[in-house]
């Protein structure tokens, strides 16, 4: 069985994704220690951050799953792409560790 173009081309896509997605979260790893000193907390509170930021990802994609199924994806997902961008830009102004 061979692929189609259009298949080969959405695992590479896909793949790519997932690629970056991997490579942003490792080059936030290279940063906790620069992290701590500009926040000025110890090396563990930016690590525990981390930490609750991965753990919350099964949680928000339970919720935007079963939005998806009841308002459809679309619309599910340009909420999400909404909210992610305002937080986002909400967070470059963080005073502190706690509000980022």
């Amino acid at each position: 069985m061979s692929w189609t173009k259009t298949q080969k081309n959405v695992t590479i896509a896909a793949f790519l994704g997932w690629t970056l997605d991997a490579f942003d979260f490792f080059l936030m790893v290279f940063m906790f220690k620069y992290l701590a000193a500009e926040f000025h907390v110890p090396l563990g509170d930016v690590t525990y951050a981390v930490t609750l930021t991965l753990a919350m990802r099964p949680i928000g994609a339970f919720i935007f799953g079963r939005l998806a199924d009841k308002y459809g994806r679309r619309p599910t997902l340009m909420w999400n792409i909404l909210a992610f961008s305002l937080l986002e830009l909400l967070s470059g102004f963080a005073p502190n560790l706690t509000f980022s």
